[in-house]
């Protein structure tokens, strides 16, 4: 049997068949966005793609943990900004809020942010890997590998002026041949996404109960919201 391709026969008709938008006018709005609301609107593009991922098991099906079925993708914190934060990858809290970075890591992070003058809301936060990992194992090749290409984006989109990596799987997709316990607190560059990096360690309760990693993590704190304090955008 021939294909018909006359869509008017359709039922529904296909997209061709409607009123397109007026291109003049879509670019005149565009015009008079703001720079965080262009960026706003090809991250929601983004997000919506990123929440219907299954490109590797973990965005397969959704997740039980606690009692508890919920969907494991969580995109970022949706706040366009110079200053970017990544982290590893969503745990149980997060997903539940469909929020990055709101568990009992990112409570100390928000604190010493606090105690700096400064709040969560001067940066655009996300994970190297956007999907929950039972008991928050640490995610693999295959994960990073199937998240890459929404970092890369996001820093297409942004073109951060500097990347916060909290621990060592986030500095790893940047600069997997450095050990951070040799760089961090430190500018550093990636050649992979051609950005500036400052590795800090990850302010998970566990990692902390280190005295020395707690210093380091206050410091680097510190330093980094009186960068941001100083510099014009």
């Amino acid at each position: 049997m021939d294909f018909d391709f006359d869509t008017s026969k359709l039922k529904d008709p296909l997209a061709v068949n409607k009123p397109l938008p007026n291109v003049t006018d879509l670019y005149a709005a565009r015009a008079q966005q703001t720079w965080q609301e262009r960026r706003l609107e090809m991250l929601g593009k983004l997000h919506g793609v990123c929440s219907a991922c299954s490109v590797c098991p973990l965005g397969e099906k959704p997740c039980e943990e606690r009692n508890t079925i919920f969907d494991p993708h969580v995109f970022s914190n949706m706040k366009p900004s110079k200053w970017m934060v990544v982290g590893q990858n969503p745990g149980f809290n997060e997903c539940l809020l469909h929020k990055p970075f709101v568990g009992d890591a990112g409570k100390n992070f928000d604190y010493q942010l606090k105690v700096n003058g400064m709040s969560r809301d001067t940066f655009y936060i996300c994970n190297l890997v956007r999907c929950h990992t039972i008991g928050n194992a640490s995610p693999t090749y295959e994960h990073k590998k199937a998240c890459s290409p929404f970092l890369r984006m996001e820093i297409e989109i942004l073109h951060p002026k500097l990347v916060i990596t909290l621990g060592a799987v986030a500095l790893s997709a940047f600069r997997p041949d450095v050990d951070i316990g040799d760089v961090v607190g430190k500018i550093i560059k990636s050649d992979i996404y051609d950005v500036k990096v400052f590795p800090i360690y990850h302010p998970s309760p566990r990692n902390l109960l280190s005295k020395d990693r707690l210093d380091s993590f206050k410091k680097c704190i510190r330093l980094l919201c009186k960068l941001i304090k100083q510099t014009k955008l």
